[in-house]
């Protein structure tokens, strides 16, 4: 990795959707780890930590992404990065969601409504996903069509083919 490429830049093309499988993704993540870990700096070891989590998450290996978080929450709660942050928000609604059922539409919309202030598209894109299946979980069918439709229209419209797959089976 080249000095002029930032740990920061990097983690950010692991978060952007692609059709990339997700264990290629860890491994360049490591990657990342291992050759960055002397330039590290001190507020990116949370975002690279919180990126790991995420990439767990995904991969459904719960009981290390369990450990991890237990391990890591306070770190993550004080990121101070506001996109990881709000990342952060997300992962921690999506877990009350799987957990026990407890996350809200309004929560999810709150984040695409930070998300939407902020451009972050991608983001927005997610966090109106979310929204979409927590509508969905909750048996809110015609409001899970409506925000399964703005995914598509939002997807459509930032040129994003992987939501725009997402909302065609969410349709």
């Amino acid at each position: 990795m080249k000095k002029n490429i930032t740990v920061t830049g990097a983690l950010e093309k692991i978060w952007n959707t692609s059709m990339i499988p997700l264990l290629r993704q860890y491994d360049e993540l490591k990657k990342i780890e291992t050759t960055s870990s002397s330039r590290l700096k001190r507020e990116e070891l949370p975002l690279l930590r919180l990126t790991e989590l995420m990439l767990l998450r995904q991969m459904n290996r719960h009981k290390e992404a369990d450990a991890l978080c237990i391990k890591r929450e306070k770190q993550f709660n004080n990121i101070k990065n506001k996109l990881y942050a709000h990342r952060w928000k997300r992962m921690k609604l999506v877990e009350q969601m799987r957990k026990n059922n407890t996350a809200t539409a309004a929560a999810a919309k709150a984040l695409a409504d930070e998300a939407s202030a902020n451009n972050w598209i991608e983001e927005e894109l997610r966090a109106l996903f979310l929204q979409h299946l927590i509508e969905m979980h909750q048996g809110h069918f015609a409001l899970a069509l409506e925000t399964a439709q703005q995914v598509k229209l939002l997807a459509q419209k930032s040129k994003n083919e992987y939501f725009v797959l997402q909302s065609a089976w969410a349709v």
